[in-house]
């Protein structure tokens, strides 16, 4: 005869938290290397190097491929361990905002491999905002993955680390409202570059918001572990 045991229910869900805690830390691990990857075609394409930009930008979606297997992976555990986990939705909204961020960015990647494969030209003041503003959100990305990793370890920490991330959103919103006036401002005569740009600077921002949402859930985990 099975006998009701709170004490392995909490046992279970521990086991199952840590578990799923350590694959976010792969699927983040992943879609950081996406994200500096697209940052280095970004360089590549502000020094004019759009021979790299054509053959690098594959490398770019193959991390995009290696976060979404990542993703596969937790979602299954997430199946498989539901009744273990109490905030099993907030594990599952950040997976998918993370995923989705290097989704995204491997899409610009591929707009800027059609920047180099027809050769058009891009103002140095445009490509160096882009790079500016692609470093602040991968910034923002780092302080989510860094609270991610210390969600077990210090709560506390995790915490502080989501309001950062927050916050970096907050300046890349004002960021983008800039630039967008800026680029309408300024490249009127060349429609094809104004709408490749406005596509990437949106993609980057889609990606902000994305890691913005993912910080709020993680802050609710982490300040349910404080409590």
């Amino acid at each position: 005869m099975s006998y009701y045991d709170p004490s392995k229910i909490g046992v279970r869900e521990s086991i199952a938290e840590m578990t799923v805690i350590e694959l976010l830390q792969a699927l983040t691990r992943n879609a950081s290397d996406c994200h500096k990857e697209v940052f280095s075609l970004l360089e590549a394409l502000h020094e004019g190097k759009y021979e790299i930009v054509k053959v690098k930008h594959q490398h770019a979606l193959k991390f995009k491929d290696n976060t979404e297997e990542a993703k596969s992976k937790i979602i299954e555990y997430l199946v498989r361990t539901m009744p273990s986990l109490t905030y099993k939705d907030l594990f599952r909204s950040i997976t998918y905002n993370v995923e989705r961020t290097a989704q995204l960015m491997a899409g610009l990647a591929h707009r800027l491999a059609i920047i180099a494969s027809n050769s058009i030209e891009i103002p140095k003041e445009f490509t160096e905002s882009l790079l500016n503003f692609t470093k602040r959100f991968i910034e923002e990305f780092d302080e989510l993955r860094e609270g991610i990793f210390m969600l077990n370890v210090n709560p506390k920490i995790t915490v502080e680390k989501a309001r950062n991330a927050m916050k970096m959103e907050e300046e890349l919103d004002e960021q983008y409202r800039l630039f967008t006036f800026k680029l309408y401002e300024k490249s009127s005569g060349n429609m094809m570059a104004v709408l490749l740009l406005k596509e990437i600077i949106d993609i980057v921002e889609d990606s902000a918001d994305l890691t913005k949402d993912a910080a709020e859930e993680l802050m609710y985990l982490a300040m349910h572990k404080v409590s």
